[in-house]
């Protein structure tokens, strides 16, 4: 999820998601001083998906519910051709793809009013 820190996620993700999530891929947590948090930093990302069909997540510390669901949903989207279909930046992109389903899917996804409301503004400038 590529955010300036006041766009970043509300909810904090729980120990039970984090563990359903790296069941399935690779979590990376970036630590302070490491060079994945500068990464992070430098991109002004919450977190990041990468690897072989987007398996592996980078996440900071205490990450949000939203940015650890939407780097996940990432590398459903690579699994199913959607990110080369659609590209990876940009209105109408993958990125704008994601954050439609989970604004659509609120409810299943377990997401609150304010962390939708990020995730429209996000959408509409095509981060």
């Amino acid at each position: 999820m590529r955010s300036p820190n006041d766009l970043m996620g509300v909810e904090r993700a729980s120990d039970d998601l984090l563990d359903a999530v790296g069941r399935k891929r690779s979590l990376i947590i970036a630590k302070p001083g490491s060079e994945e948090l500068r990464m992070l930093d430098y991109f002004g990302a919450e977190a990041s998906v990468g690897g072989p069909y987007n398996s592996s997540i980078l996440l900071r510390e205490n990450p949000s519910k939203a940015a650890v669901l939407e780097e996940f949903l990432h590398g459903t989207q690579s699994r199913l051709g959607i990110v080369d279909r659609l590209g990876t930046s940009g209105l109408g992109s993958a990125e704008t793809h994601v954050k439609d389903f989970m604004i659509r899917h609120q409810g299943m996804l377990g997401l609150g009013d304010e962390d939708v409301r990020i995730l429209q503004v996000l959408r509409d400038k095509g981060l």
